[in-house]
């Protein structure tokens, strides 16, 4: 899928603008991997997200959220 561009991980996927830049990103090629802390995160229903991860929040324990990334 990727066409020569290396896959991306795209962070925050609960948010809009990640929504956009995953879509933005597919539509040209790009293999995208999302991750976010929220089981209801937007981009984790896309069909054009390659996978979906679920990470621990970044507030409070960004040591956990780090090694997770």
């Amino acid at each position: 899928m990727s066409e020569g561009n290396p896959p991306v991980f795209l962070t925050y996927g609960w948010c809009r603008v990640s929504f956009v830049i995953l879509h933005s990103l597919a539509a040209r090629g790009v293999e995208v991997h999302v991750g976010d802390a929220s089981r209801l995160a937007m981009c984790r229903w896309s069909r054009r997200a390659a996978s979906f991860t679920r990470l621990p929040g970044p507030w409070g324990g960004g040591e956990a959220y780090a090694a997770a990334v």
